[in-house]
C-alpha cells in the first residue's frame, strides 16, 4: 500500500495532477442541448471550483442570461393557462438569479396576489361547507402569499366565521357527548377539543370553549380508564394476560396513572413469555418473565413463578426410597421363596401408592412403610436393582439391595426446567441366579421431577411398584451430568474402574467416536499376527476411559454413545495405546492432551514412527426440550 502512495505522490509532481472539471463539462453538454437552466446550474458549481477561470466566468454570465430568458417566456405561457403556481417558481428563479429584474418582480406580486385570492376563495368555500380546520389553512396560505392590505382584510373576516364555528361545532360535540358509551365519548370530545383550540388560537376569547371541553374530557378519560383497568383486572385474574395488555395499554393512553402503564408492561410480557414456552424457547420466556417481574407489579408472584418454571437451571435429583409389592401382581406368589400362610396387612404401602415428594413427610412415611415390609419373611425378600437411563443415553444403577422396601439414596445432577418433556426410564430389577426379572419399568418426564409435581401414574404400566420417593432442587451449574450413589452401566463401550466426574470450571464432552492406527514401526505385532489396540484416558491419575479391544487390527475404530469427560481448559489428559495380548500387554505409543484441545472438537496425537489417535468430542449441553 505504501509504495503505491509514493507513486501517486511522484506521478503528480510530474503532470501537476490536473482533473477535469466535471462541472464544466456538464456545463458544456447542457448549453449544446439548449437546457440553459441546466447549463447555469453546472456552470455556478464550476466557478465556484475554479474562480479565477475567466472562460467559465464568461461562460455562466451567458448560461445566467439565457436562463432568466427562458424562465420569464415559462412564466408568461403559465399565465395563459392560469398555472399561477406555475408563474411564481419561475418567476422566483428570475429573481434569484437577478434580483433587480422589476417585470419580474412585478409579475409575481401580481401573480401571488391572485394566488391569496384563489386561497381566499377555497377558506371561504370550506366555511359555508362546515370545515372550519380546513379553511383556516388555506388563510393561512392565502397570508403567506401576499401581504396585500385587501387580502389581509379578508383573510381576517374568514378566519373570524372560521374561529366562530369551529367554536359552535365544539360546544355541539361537547352536549352531544353526553349519555354517549365512554369510549365513543371520549372520541368525540377530542374532536370538540381539537376544534375549540383551533378556535382559540385565532381568536382568544374562546378559551374559555376550550377549558370547559378540556375538563370534561379529563373527567371521562378518568372514568373510561377506570372502566378499561377494570376489565385489565378481570383478564389478568382469567391469566388472558394478550388481553389485559390491550386493556392496560388503552387505558395508559388516556390517562396519567402511570401504574397502568407498568401493569401493560407486566401482563405483555408474561404474554410474550407464555408464547415463548409453547415455541419451547426457554431462554426467552425466562427473559420474558423476568421483565415482568422487574416491573414491580408482580404482587401474586405470577410471573416470577413462571421464570422459575421457565428457567433452565441444574436440578439436583434425589431418590430417597422405592416399594414394591410383597408378591407377584394379582396373585400371592411371592417374588423369592415359598408361599408363606401369615398374611401382612399393606394397608400402608396400597395409601401412598405412586411417587411421593421427599424431605420430612416422605422420610416419615419411608419409615411407616420399613416396618410395614419388615414383616415379610427375610427368605421371601426378593434383591432388587434399580437402574436409570438418563435423557443423554447413559444407564446407571443404585446398589442391589435386598427386601420389597429399599432405600436408594441415589443423586443425578440434569439442566432441566418445569417445562422439560425429556424423560427419565427406570427400571427395577429381581437379581436372580437363573436371570434377571423385570419387576416394572416406567418413564417420568424430568419437568414432574423437578417440578415436585408428578402426574404419571405409573400402576398402569408398573402395577408392581408401589411407590417412589424423590426429591429435587436446583444445584450449581458445573454439577450438570454428574452422579451419586450410581454406578455406571457401561461396560460395553467403556471398561475403567472410574468415570470423570464434574467439578467447578469444567464442562462436559462427549467423546463419540476414536480410530487409532498402529504402524508396524511402533508395534511389529506378535508372531505375525495384527495387534489387538485398547485405548486407554487418564484423569488426574484415575483411569476414566478403557476402551474395548480391536482385535487383530492396525486401524482401531470406536463408536461411543454414553461416554462423557468432564473437563476444564487447564486439565491434563494422559492417553496409552497399547496392544493387549492374553500373554502380555505392551504399550505402542502414550500422549496428552489438554481440556482447552478438547473445545475445538478434534484431538489428534501421533508418534514419529506413524502411529496416531484422533478423538472426536462434542459440547454436551444438556437442557429440557
Amino acid at each position: 500500500m505504501k509504495r503505491w502512495v509514493i507513486a501517486l505522490v511522484t506521478l503528480c509532481g510530474l503532470s501537476a495532477c490536473v482533473f477535469p472539471n466535471t462541472a464544466a463539462q456538464r456545463g458544456d453538454a447542457a448549453a449544446a442541448r439548449g437546457d440553459w437552466k441546466d447549463a447555469e446550474r453546472a456552470y455556478r458549481a464550476a466557478v465556484d471550483r475554479e474562480p479565477a477561470n475567466a472562460a467559465l466566468a464568461q461562460k455562466y454570465q451567458e448560461a445566467r442570461i439565457q436562463a432568466v430568458a427562458v424562465a420569464m417566456r415559462t412564466a408568461e405561457a403559465c399565465r395563459e393557462r392560469a398555472d399561477l403556481a406555475c408563474v411564481d417558481r419561475e418567476l422566483q428563479y428570475v429573481l434569484s438569479l437577478d434580483p433587480g429584474n422589476v417585470d419580474a418582480a412585478r409579475m409575481q406580486g401580481v401573480a401571488r396576489t391572485e394566488l391569496a385570492r384563489a386561497e381566499l376563495a377555497e377558506a371561504q368555500r370550506l366555511v359555508d361547507a362546515g370545515r372550519p380546520e380546513d379553511a383556516l389553512v388555506h388563510v393561512d396560505q392565502a397570508r403567506a402569499h401576499s401581504a396585500d392590505p385587501e387580502i389581509s382584510s379578508e383573510a381576517s373576516d374568514i378566519e373570524a366565521r372560521a374561529a366562530a364555528l369551529a367554536a359552535e361545532r365544539a360546544r355541539e360535540l361537547l352536549a352531544s357527548a353526553d349519555g354517549r358509551p365512554l369510549d365513543e365519548a371520549l372520541r368525540v370530545l377530542d374532536d370538540a377539543l381539537a376544534l375549540a383550540h383551533a378556535a382559540m388560537q385565532r381568536d382568544s376569547s374562546y378559551a374559555a370553549v376550550e377549558r370547559e371541553i378540556a375538563a370534561q374530557r379529563v373527567e371521562i378519560a378518568r372514568k373510561e380508564a377506570e372502566r378499561l383497568g377494570a376489565d385489565a383486572d378481570a383478564a389478568l385474574s382469567s391469566s388472558d394476560f394478550a388481553r389485559a395488555g390491550e386493556l392496560y395499554e388503552q387505558a395508559a393512553r388516556i390517562s396519567s396513572d402511570v401504574r397502568l402503564s407498568r401493569r401493560a408492561e407486566y401482563a405483555r410480557s408474561i404474554a410474550a413469555g407464555d408464547r415463548a414456552v409453547a415455541q419451547r424457547d426457554f431462554e426467552a420466556a425466562t427473559r420474558a418473565f423476568q421483565k415482568a417481574v422487574a416491573t414491580g407489579e408482580d404482587t401474586k408472584a405470577i410471573a416470577s413463578a413462571r421464570a422459575e418454571a421457565a428457567e433452565p437451571r441444574v436440578y439436583r435429583i434425589q431418590f430417597d426410597w422405592l416399594m414394591i409389592t410383597p408378591s407377584r401382581p394379582g396373585t400371592d406368589t411371592p417374588w423369592v421363596g415359598d408361599s408363606w400362610i401369615r398374611q401382612v396387612a399393606f394397608q400402608g404401602g396400597g395409601a401412598v401408592a405412586g411417587f411421593m415428594v421427599g424431605g420430612p413427610a416422605g422420610a416419615k412415611v419411608g419409615q411407616e412403610l420399613g416396618k410395614v415390609a419388615a414383616n415379610v419373611p427375610p427368605e421371601n425378600r426378593p434383591t432388587l436393582r434399580v437402574l436409570l437411563e438418563l435423557p443423554d443415553g447413559r444407564v446407571v444403577a443404585a446398589e442391589k439391595k435386598k427386601g420389597i422396601y429399599v432405600t436408594l439414596g441415589a443423586e443425578l445432577w440434569l439442566t432441566s426446567n418445569h417445562y422439560d418433556t425429556r424423560t427419565l426410564r427406570v427400571f427395577v430389577q429381581h437379581v436372580r441366579t437363573a436371570g434377571n426379572e423385570d419387576v416394572g419399568t416406567f418413564r417420568i418426564p424430568l419437568g414432574e421431577l423437578v417440578s415436585q409435581q408428578v402426574l404419571t401414574d405409573i400402576h398402569n404400566v408398573a402395577p408392581a411398584i408401589q411407590a417412589v420417593s424423590f426429591y429435587s432442587e436446583p444445584a450449581d451449574e458445573y454439577l450438570d451430568g454428574g452422579v451419586r450413589n450410581l454406578l455406571p452401566v457401561d461396560q460395553d463401550e467403556n471398561k475403567a474402574p472410574t468415570r470423570s466426574s464434574p467439578k467447578k470450571g469444567r464442562l462436559r464432552y462427549q467423546l463419540t467416536d476414536m480410530r487409532t492406527i498402529v504402524s508396524s514401526a511402533d508395534n511389529g505385532g506378535d508372531f505375525g499376527s495384527e495387534p489387538d489396540p485398547e485405548v486407554s484416558i487418564l484423569q488426574d491419575s484415575d483411569e476414566v476411559f478403557r476402551s474395548t479391544i480391536a482385535k487383530d487390527t492396525r486401524t482401531g475404530t470406536w463408536a461411543l454413545s454414553s461416554t462423557y469427560l468432564f473437563a476444564a481448559p487447564d486439565d491434563k489428559f494422559t492417553v496409552f495405546v497399547r496392544d493387549v495380548d492374553p500373554l502380555e500387554t505392551d504399550d505402542v505409543f502414550s500422549g496428552t492432551f489438554t481440556g482447552a484441545q478438547i473445545t475445538s472438537g478434534t484431538v489428534t496425537l501421533k508418534t514419529q514412527g506413524g502411529s496416531s489417535l484422533t478423538m472426536s468430542f462434542t459440547h454436551e449441553v444438556g437442557g429440557p426440550r
